[in-house]
């Protein structure tokens, strides 16, 4: 009977240890190392059906300000909040995910960039209704800024240079390239005003935000 305890307690331990490596210790959604994983695992898929794959990085306005006003705890509840939402929020299939402090991913597979838009702008306008409460008397909206990269076959094509997705090293590029694009309509999006999400997919070689 101890013996039989014990075999279903290391069990126990080794499925929350398992649990800890891909998920996120405070948020509980995917961690960063899921995340590049299963955009790479996409990739392969995108590259035997060609169905479109979009991601979206996104990145909470002015965090830093509100974590200096109300301090880190009342950050880290708006970080918990918004992944608990937006985990929720998604398609079985989609995967969101922290990427690092208070940017998310979301993987959206099967989901061209006009859709992929139009979810991210339908679940940031029903998260900008959130209201928090960081001190008494005090309430706050929470708003995102965010850029798309969609990977289909129009934009595959337009890579430059070309890209071997039958290559687990060239996929890694991939992932990186996607990543990097997102995260530039991001950046544009914060240098125009923040609170909303670049109209234009990046990977495409020459794409910029109106």
């Amino acid at each position: 009977m101890d013996s039989l305890l014990a075999r279903v307690e290391m069990a126990l331990i080794n499925s929350e240890f398992r649990s800890m490596a891909i998920t996120d210790s405070m948020t509980r959604v995917a961690n960063k190392g899921t995340f590049i994983d299963q955009l790479q695992y996409h990739i392969a898929l995108f590259d035997r059906s060609k169905h479109p794959l979009s991601l979206a990085m996104m990145d909470i306005d002015n965090f830093k300000a509100y974590n200096d006003n109300f301090g880190h705890l009342e950050g880290d509840y708006v970080i918990k909040k918004a992944a608990d939402f937006y985990s929720k929020h998604l398609r079985a299939t989609d995967l969101f995910a922290r990427y690092g402090g208070e940017e998310f991913g979301i993987i959206m597979p099967e989901t061209n960039f006009e859709n992929a838009l139009a979810t991210f702008q339908r679940l940031h306008w029903a998260f900008k209704k959130v209201v928090f409460n960081p001190k008494e008397g005090v309430t706050r909206g929470i708003t995102f800024s965010a850029g798309i990269s969609t990977l289909d076959v129009d934009s595959y094509g337009k890579l430059t240079p070309k890209i071997d997705l039958g290559s687990s090293t060239e996929r890694e590029e991939m992932a990186n390239r996607m990543i990097v694009s997102a995260d530039k309509g991001l950046y544009d999006v914060k240098k125009m005003g923040r609170n909303n999400c670049c109209p234009m997919n990046y990977l495409i070689p020459g794409s910029t935000a109106p």
